[in-house]
């Protein structure tokens, strides 16, 4: 689900650091993100991309930065390891 159908606005800024919300299986699995200052983390973001590093996969918990596009969709630009 993207911010706006979330919130039904764009966020306030372009990149804010988030917590990855579950642990994908494979580099092709889906990634969701948690965004504390946005609701103090109660919803989930589905990201559109992010890319694994060699075998490593973020884990749960992991924290993130996250950018947004000019549909509101989350994408995840970084992350570290879980």
């Amino acid at each position: 689900m993207s911010l706006h159908e979330h919130f039904g606005h764009t966020p306030p800024h372009p990149l804010v650091t988030a917590e990855i919300a579950n642990t994908p299986g494979s580099p092709t699995d889906e990634v969701r993100v948690l965004v504390p200052s946005f609701d103090g983390g109660e919803h989930e973001l589905d990201a559109l991309g992010w890319t694994p590093r060699g075998s490593d996969q973020p884990s749960k918990g992991a924290p993130c930065l996250v950018a947004f596009d000019e549909n509101g969709e989350a994408w995840v630009v970084a992350w570290m390891p879980g």
